[in-house]
């Protein structure tokens, strides 16, 4: 069983148990906390291990969201990487119109810049 079905299976059971969320809006609340202590321990260099505990929490919020809309994570993110590597391709494209052959100690503001221009295609 893969991981996401692994996942799936025991946001089902917690469901079952009578664990569940009442609303999206409450596990949207518990993904903004998630993001926090990410930023927290990322701010706070707690280390490696702490930052993978807490990255994982924000994943199984964020597929608790998907479950509980009854959305299917896998076609989620198979859509979300065929958009990403469109927009990354178009970004590509629209950097070397510009002249730069990579972006490497490019300043952010630039990347964000060709990131929007990207996104503005509407792929």
């Amino acid at each position: 069983m893969d991981i996401i079905n692994q996942l799936a299976d025991i946001d089902k059971k917690a469901r079952d148990f009578g664990f569940d969320w009442p609303d999206a809006n409450m596990i949207l609340d518990q993904i903004i906390s998630e993001c926090a202590e990410v930023k927290e321990v990322i701010t706070e260099d707690q280390g490696s291990l702490r930052l993978q505990e807490e990255t994982g929490d924000l994943l199984q919020a964020s597929f608790a969201l998907c479950f509980f809309l009854k959305l299917d994570p896998q076609t989620i993110l198979s859509a979300t990487i065929e958009k990403f590597k469109k927009r990354f391709e178009l970004l590509q494209k629209i950097a070397k119109e510009q002249g730069y052959d990579n972006l490497k100690n490019q300043p952010t503001e630039l990347l964000f810049d060709l990131w929007k221009q990207a996104k503005a295609s509407k792929l």
